[in-house]
């Protein structure tokens, strides 16, 4: 199904009610076309001299970008809840997906028959889907590890990011080599471009 947000809102208002004593105010939804994740709470930030810092302008996004099923999407919005109760609240977790959070994951899991998780595992045809039929060009090196696993980093076509991707992998103690290439193959459009080893 794809989301809608009379859907999300009508979800959002039931778990609030039944999961959270109704105390997570309102929030803008919004439909995403992102491909990169199902369901994201985003906020600002105030970070007072002395103080704790203060979470605000929330908003709940949903990507559109994906088929859920109809527990998935339920178990997306739940997912975004959670972070939005701690954030509200002011909770300090150990991490993004600290105790806090996977304690309450946990419980509405338990109770309640979700199947809330800290993550999406996309399969190979969802990722094919979303990177699109367009050949693009790219570069990319197809990395060879002391381990005897083979890997592939995606890197922009600018000479400054190869030249900088070589200088990692150079350094890097469990590459034992790598070759560059170039392709216009759509497959390579599901791997983000980075800088970084």
């Amino acid at each position: 199904m794809k989301p809608a947000i009379d859907y999300i809102q009508q979800c959002f208002s039931d778990y609030n009610r039944l999961y959270f004593n109704n105390q997570l105010p309102i929030i803008p939804i919004v439909l995403s076309n992102a491909k990169t994740f199902m369901g994201q709470l985003s906020y600002r930030i105030r970070r007072p001299f002395l103080a704790k810092n203060e979470y605000y302008d929330f908003r709940l996004k949903i990507s559109q970008q994906f088929d859920y099923d109809e527990q998935e999407l339920k178990d997306t919005i739940l997912h975004e809840m959670i972070h939005y109760y701690i954030a509200y609240n002011n909770i300090n977790d150990t991490s993004t997906h600290g105790r806090v959070f996977r304690n309450i994951m946990n419980d509405l899991n338990t109770k309640y028959g979700h199947h809330i998780t800290i993550s999406h595992k996309s399969t190979l045809e969802e990722r094919l889907r979303l990177a699109g039929t367009k050949p693009t060009k790219r570069v990319f090196a197809v990395i060879e590890l002391t381990n005897g696993k083979t890997c592939i980093k995606v890197v922009s076509r600018s000479v400054h990011h190869i030249k900088e991707m070589s200088r990692r992998l150079d350094r890097a103690q469990q590459v034992l080599s790598y070759k560059w290439y170039f392709s216009t193959e759509t497959f390579f459009n599901m791997f983000p471009s980075s800088v970084y080893y």
